[in-house]
């Protein structure tokens, strides 16, 4: 029951990292929700779980590197 269990779960969906702000910042060119480029958020699919959680592992390093976080009110015009 615990290998079932276990294959079970390393079969399971990692959720996207998305979180529907979808702003791409052009000096960066990071989405200003998901911290992903856009070759990232279109491969998410695509990736193995193993690749996917690399993946989660460089956007939180992204985040922790960024002084403040590109989720920001564009400036006025």
């Amino acid at each position: 029951m615990i290998r079932l269990y276990l294959s079970l779960m390393s079969k399971r969906k990692i959720k996207s990292p998305c979180v529907d702000v979808c702003k791409m910042d052009k000096l960066s060119g990071l989405c200003r929700g998901c911290l992903r480029t856009i070759p990232e958020i279109k491969a998410w699919k695509g990736l193995s779980r193993k690749e996917q959680k690399a993946l989660l592992a460089d956007i939180d390093g992204r985040r922790g590197r960024l002084d403040q976080p590109l989720i920001a009110p564009d400036p006025c015009p």
